[in-house]
């Protein structure tokens, strides 16, 4: 590990970066000086603002995988190289308003419908009680489920955050029975390694199966059951507010986003054409 990749490393971790988020910020950066083919420490703005019109024009990035680029080198030269950056002059890649996919009620039960695997099943109720994001939802631990109270804890979450969320009577009766079957001993859902929890990829698969078995054909990932969540919620009258704590929103603009998704209102008005 060169100095520089040390000192870059050690300042995420200092700050409670995620692991993934600074393996992420680790390769951006690495990209960036082998694209130059020089160390960034000897680079300047301009080199940063070529190396970005590359990740659009040639390398056809996504807007947020540029972003994350951006965010990775913005870094290093601010609280790593102490050189300046001029936000002007190499201004972040605007952000598209794309609103993503939401299932019905009715399209979430199909999916647990033809699930018939116990331990499949809940994860995948899990992911909707909750709300949860796939990280989150693999680093659960059974003591992290009240029944008591009727909460699950995410310990953890995105931006080092804990909060709780919402247990439903249905996911507990589920939970009862996979834990029953399985007797998982720390990780709620434990992978092939009994100490170890489930991998990503795994969970993403499970979602993948139950999604063609449905027969459902919108565009849809694990993630689409945590918007689902917050979505119908709205439209069953709960503030965004509270949404937003449930979800663990810093922002509630970010949460006001499911406002758009939500059809609620659309239902009470009459089509021109009906008439």
């Amino acid at each position: 590990m060169t100095p520089l990749r040390k000192k870059t490393t050690d300042y995420l971790l200092y700050r409670g970066y995620a692991s993934a988020t600074i393996r992420s910020y680790i390769d951006h950066i690495s990209q960036f000086a082998q694209h130059h083919n020089c160390c960034p420490s000897q680079l300047d703005l301009e080199a940063v603002r070529l190396y970005l019109i590359y990740l659009v024009v040639e390398r056809k990035y996504t807007q947020s995988s540029v972003n994350g680029a951006y965010s990775a080198i913005k870094i290093l030269f601010e609280k790593v190289l102490n050189k300046g950056w001029d936000s002007n002059k190499i201004p972040r890649s605007r952000r598209l308003k794309t609103l993503p996919n939401v299932l019905s009620e009715q399209e979430v039960n199909r999916l647990f419908e033809v699930t018939t695997n116990t331990k499949h099943k809940s994860i995948l109720m899990m992911l909707y009680s909750g709300g949860l994001r796939i990280s989150e939802l693999v680093q659960l631990k059974i003591s992290d489920i009240d029944s008591q109270r009727m909460l699950i804890r995410v310990d953890q979450g995105k931006g080092g955050k804990d909060r709780y969320t919402l247990l439903s009577q249905k996911m507990l009766i589920q939970l009862r029975i996979y834990y029953r079957r399985y007797q998982p001993s720390d990780y709620l859902f434990n992978g092939m390694i009994a100490s170890h929890p489930i991998g990503i990829s795994t969970v993403s698969k499970i979602f993948n199966q139950a999604k063609t078995k449905s027969g459902l054909q919108k565009p849809a990932s694990p993630h689409t059951l945590r918007h689902c969540f917050a979505t119908h919620l709205i439209e069953s009258g709960v503030s965004v507010t509270k949404v937003q704590l449930l979800l663990g929103h810093t922002d509630v603009r970010t949460t006001s986003h499911y406002l758009h998704l939500s059809t609620k209102h659309l239902h009470n008005i009459d089509h021109p054409m009906d008439k």
